[in-house]
């Protein structure tokens, strides 16, 4: 047995073989508070320990916690209107079928208000969509003027755009 410390939570936990080598791999998702983003870990249950690298802003707690051993680590960027409001994003949910990765990112404390990004096996971000909610909200908060702009399809290509993946 091993275990894994993550700088944050990391609530959703899967399993998914996404190389088909045999082994299910450890999908935990959550957030990574160094960097106050959404995160999704990918751990080889073979070799699974350490904690998860601390670059931002080198958060004492877990020096001491052994090497970084993740297979691959998702961040997700953050919308201008979880920015503007909150601490971080959050990964709250994954759905997963034989060929994609849904990650559900919570932009806004309420849960309601998130994007919905689609990965394919090899982490590869396909798409990326709002909710219904989270558009409302851009529209209230901009006609309340608490924000300048809607949250257009091309904010939604740039989000995609900034999908960071770190493969081991």
């Amino acid at each position: 047995m091993s275990e894994y410390w993550n700088s944050g939570h990391l609530a959703v936990v899967e399993t998914m073989d996404l190389d088909n080598d045999g082994i299910e791999e450890i999908l935990l998702a959550g957030v990574n508070l160094d960097r106050q983003q959404a995160t999704l870990v990918v751990l080889d249950p073979r070799r699974a320990g350490g904690a998860s690298a601390q670059a931002v802003r080198d958060l004492p707690q877990l020096k001491r916690s052994g090497a970084h051993m993740e297979k691959a680590v998702v961040f997700f960027p953050r919308t201008s209107l979880n920015e503007k409001f909150e601490e971080s994003n959050l990964a709250t949910q994954l759905d997963l079928s034989a060929d994609v990765i849904k990650v559900k990112v919570a932009e806004r404390k309420n849960y309601n208000q998130y994007l919905l990004f689609t990965l394919d096996r090899s982490l590869n971000v396909k798409d990326v969509e709002a909710s219904p909610s989270l558009k409302t909200a851009y529209r209230e908060m901009k006609a309340s003027g608490l924000i300048d702009h809607l949250l257009s399809d091309a904010d939604l290509g740039k989000l995609r755009q900034a999908v960071k993946v770190s493969r081991k």
